[in-house]
């Protein structure tokens, strides 16, 4: 499995989906299929946005120095407004959740995705140039699971 979503998975672990899924006001379940139909989109997103000019920077800084929940939620709405997220609405469609509920999960999930973004990049060495490709690699990994990322979360969540 490609590491950095490996350190994604720990960032969503089962207490984490709970928690969504109580705030979505969902199941466990559909929490996870979620997540699995998100997680390429948002990895892709957070890869186009690493790839603009100063993206990578902005990225690299907000994923490294835990900064504050506003200051994440500011970068993560500038990457969703540069990309193109088709799958909001696919999304909630595939996994019965409403768009809002979609729309809110995107919005829960990002933060944890940034923390292990940047956990798995000090970890590893890896400077602002090189998220673009680490995301992209990331995300053609998520997208090519034949069991699907909300698969592999679901096999974590069922341990306890």
């Amino acid at each position: 499995m490609n590491p950095l979503l490996q350190q994604i998975m720990g960032a969503l672990d089962p207490a984490t989906v709970q928690s969504l899924a109580g705030r979505m006001q969902t199941s466990p379940e559909q929490a996870q299929a979620a997540i699995g139909q998100a997680m390429p989109a948002l990895l892709s997103a957070l890869g186009q946005h690493a790839s603009t000019p100063g993206g990578a920077d902005a990225l690299h800084a907000a994923a490294l120095s835990g900064s504050p929940a506003a200051d994440v939620q500011a970068l993560l709405t500038q990457v969703f407004a540069g990309a193109h997220i088709p799958s909001v609405g696919g999304m909630a469609s595939a996994t019965g959740l409403q768009t809002d509920q979609a729309r809110q999960l995107l919005a829960a999930i990002g933060p944890s995705v940034l923390m292990a973004l940047g956990q798995h990049a000090a970890q590893n060495g890896i400077g602002a140039q090189g998220l673009a490709g680490l995301l992209s690699a990331a995300a053609q990994h998520a997208q090519s699971q034949p069991v699907g990322f909300g698969s592999l979360l679901g096999s974590l969540f069922n341990r306890i």
